[in-house]
């Protein structure tokens, strides 16, 4: 009989799930294959333990019906076409189809039902899919140009007020001993040389957002501006997407570390839905992004 297979292609790994009738058969893990972060001999190493553990758990990859990876990097064409390749090779016969990580998880999370998705990890994005199933996006255009509210931009608005708090520009602030422990530096001047440093790169920036802690917003000014920023940011991307959609009341999810982890900001970003009126409520998703990948073939049967 044959089966669907859905690939959550994550940062550090893969998570998969057979389908057969549309019931979860089985659950498969492996390496990532994101294009930007592995090479061309991971990524087919990774999918091959997938095939293989297809065949452990009986379903032979030439009974595969569909096959749809959810995974970053995709913007680039060759990242496709290798991917629908490797697959190909490891003897699926199935049509492939090849989706952002961000588009999977909106799948997975509404599960055919129109809603929205909000995002704010290392970037921030808000994706939307309205009662036709066309999707919407606004945001997500990289720390340089935007990323606003995403922990990459804390990182930043946190290091900005540490230098800002030392020339007096801006009240002190306990995030200046913050990261100052965190770096293992002791003053400004070493704090430059961490940011301007050629091994600092987004990742280490955004790893800083982590000290914008509930107990910090709570008692330290600065730390509260900076979440309530944020939030801002963050509730700018939701009102573009809702414009394109026909009016309605919609379940919005949210995804990523900074809204996940940090209370305070999520709190912050709800009174801000409130205070606006934004026709939407704050959900919990419905599955996860490795069966809104495979999601896609049952919402285009036909």
């Amino acid at each position: 009989m044959g089966f669907i297979l859905g690939m959550d292609g994550g940062g550090t790994s893969t998570q998969g799930v057979i389908l057969q009738q549309g019931k979860e058969c089985a659950r498969i893990a492996a390496g990532g294959i994101n294009y930007n972060s592995y090479s061309q001999k991971q990524i087919r190493e990774h999918l091959q333990e997938i095939a293989e553990k297809c065949r452990e758990y009986g379903f032979a990859p030439a009974l595969c019906t569909g096959v749809g990876i959810g995974a970053a990097g995709i913007s680039n064409p060759a990242a496709v076409s290798f991917l629908k390749e490797c697959i190909k090779e490891l003897g699926f016969v199935c049509p492939v189809v090849v989706m952002g990580d961000h588009e999977a998880a909106l799948r997975g999370g509404l599960m055919g039902e129109a809603g929205l998705l909000l995002i704010a990890g290392t970037g921030s994005v808000c994706l939307a899919q309205d009662k036709a199933g066309k999707l919407y996006r606004t945001g997500g255009y990289g720390h340089l140009i935007d990323d606003g509210g995403s922990a990459y931009a804390i990182g930043r608005d946190i290091l900005q007020a540490v230098v800002r708090s030392h020339d007096g520009r801006e009240e002190k602030t306990v995030l200046t001993e913050a990261v100052f422990q965190t770096l293992g530096i002791h003053s400004v001047g070493e704090l430059i040389g961490f940011v301007y440093n050629g091994g600092t790169g987004k990742r280490e920036i955004a790893y800083l957002a982590q000290l914008l802690t509930e107990e910090r917003i709570k008692s330290d000014l600065v730390s509260e501006k900076i979440a309530k920023a944020a939030a801002s940011e963050l509730v700018e991307l939701i009102g573009p997407c809702l414009s394109r959609m026909e009016e309605g009341f919609y379940p919005i999810l949210f995804s990523g570390s900074v809204l996940v982890k940090n209370k305070k900001i999520g709190g912050f970003l709800r009174e801000q839905i409130a205070r606006e009126k934004l026709p939407v409520y704050v959900a919990e998703r419905k599955k996860d992004p490795a069966i809104g990948a495979a999601s896609w073939f049952q919402d285009n049967a036909g």
